[in-house]
């Protein structure tokens, strides 16, 4: 768990362990609990990211992206507010601005360098979101590598499939892509 979960007490960290598990199965009821927390403790980005994603999750947009905005604003050097900004910077057309959110580190080892051990789910916001970086900027080969690494570690994660949705749209990629596979 994130270090600011740590100075949480205990009874509220539980309720936010809850409120994580409630907001991937009813977000919409999840949202009001977890803005008061959020409220309450703006210092847990990790609540930023659990209430942004409730909000995605619900069709809210404009809230989510403001969630995000304000996580990274407020905490930019917690990962998933770097990435979630990142993917709507993405989302409005803005890929020259994904450098800069990293400090052109696009590895996790060289944004953390005082940290060995990272979670799948950190490898995969980053990888996912620097993949569709490279596709964005018209840099196929690069956002492929990214995608194999996905799809080496993640192959069922919903960010590995959205990269695959990108590179391989249409008809004609995904064949060469399934015989370049067989081919491997």
């Amino acid at each position: 768990p994130h270090h600011s979960l740590k100075q949480l007490p205990s009874h509220v960290m539980e309720r936010v362990k809850e409120l994580h598990d409630f907001s991937q199965s009813h977000p919409d009821e999840a949202i009001a609990p977890l803005a008061a927390l959020l409220e309450t403790y703006p210092q847990v980005p990790v609540l930023y990211n659990y209430l942004q994603a409730a909000y995605g999750m619900t069709g809210q947009e404009e809230k989510a992206q403001a969630i995000a905005q304000d996580a990274y604003q407020k905490h930019p050097d917690y990962l998933f507010a770097k990435t979630n900004y990142a993917l709507f910077c993405l989302a409005k057309q803005k890929p020259d601005e994904i450098p800069e959110i990293f400090d052109g580190k696009f590895d996790l080892k060289l944004l953390y360098p005082q940290r060995d051990v990272f979670h799948i789910d950190e490898f995969v916001a980053l990888s996912s979101v620097i993949a569709l970086y490279y596709y964005a900027k018209g840099n196929r080969k690069d956002a492929e590598a990214y995608y194999q690494k996905l799809q080496e570690l993640a192959p069922d994660n919903d960010m590995t499939q959205i990269v695959y949705r990108h590179l391989y749209s249409n008809f004609w990629q995904k064949v060469l892509y399934r015989a370049k596979q067989k081919l491997e």
